[in-house]
């Protein structure tokens, strides 16, 4: 699933705790590791003094797996790490959250959101709170709209909970409108043709599919709020790793709303995977 991992930090604890997790997944799915951090202009550390401090938490944290140490130099920190993660064709990206945001940031986006927005691969968020290492993780929460462009995070969720001998619930959250790829596949003439059946069917069918014997359930929520209905399960079932498709909008509306991955991300109890193919 994974070949190369690009963990970035900047020394915070939030971003120490997200080290573990670039190590656990380097080492279940077999990828090299590269360490990074930005140095902006007006940073009081040289390079080789960052390169230094990256090396010391390579030899502290990534022992048993294949990494390397690279500075990067550049004025905003999502640029220096999404331009990185594109030269050297990383498939994941590893990052902390604060747990805290400022006035800015509730308008234009933290850094660690900037990177899930624009990254050229998947994102793995972890959360500050975060103590538990991925290989003790119990319960992988696996979010769906229901389309082909969800499948491929439903099945990296399932790899996953299959590596670390965890239990995996499939979630799909709709409001009055349900997806259109449920509406118009063909009916059965047995079967009930209410909204709520025909999602229940198709959830109930791709959970069997996707995660076989893997413990966990199905679950459709209505709300008109997928993102604080996504955290507030992910809250009261405990679970460890919410895995969820980027599907962002773009321009005015996503400023003004953000992306439903970029949501999950900043309110979220535990840590996101955001999967981008």
């Amino acid at each position: 699933m994974f070949d190369h991992i690009l963990y970035a930090t900047d020394f915070s604890p939030s971003a120490r705790h997200a080290a573990a997790a670039a190590h656990d997944l380097a080492k279940a799915f077999g990828a090299k590791v590269t360490l990074t951090t930005v140095r902006q202009p007006d940073a009081a550390l040289t390079s080789d003094q960052l390169a230094e401090a990256l090396l010391e938490e390579k030899q502290h944290h990534f022992k048993l797996v294949d990494a390397a140490v690279e500075v990067i130099e550049h004025g905003q920190a999502y640029r220096g790490v999404c331009g990185l993660a594109q030269r050297l064709e990383a498939d994941l990206v590893v990052v902390g959250r604060h747990g805290s945001h400022s006035a800015s940031e509730a308008l234009l986006g933290s850094t660690t959101e900037r990177i899930v927005r624009h990254a050229p691969c998947s994102v793995f968020v972890s959360h500050p709170a975060e103590r538990q290492r991925l290989m003790t993780l119990t319960h992988v929460l696996a979010c769906t709209d229901l389309s082909a462009d969800a499948e491929p995070a439903v099945r990296l969720s399932a790899a996953i909970a299959t590596h670390f001998g965890a239990g995996a619930s499939l979630l799909h959250v709709y409001d009055l409108v349900p997806p259109m790829a449920v509406v118009n596949q063909p009916w059965d003439a047995t079967q009930e043709h209410s909204i709520h059946a025909l999602l229940v069917d198709r959830l109930d069918k791709q959970r069997a599919e996707v995660f076989g014997a893997t413990p966990g359930e199905a679950v459709l929520l209505r709300d008109k709020s997928t993102v604080r209905a996504i955290c507030d399960w992910a809250g009261d079932h405990e679970v460890e790793l919410i895995v969820t498709g980027s599907h962002g909008r773009t321009g005015v509306t996503r400023f003004l709303l953000g992306s439903v991955a970029e949501r999950v991300v900043r309110h979220a109890p535990c840590s996101v995977l955001v999967f981008r193919s």
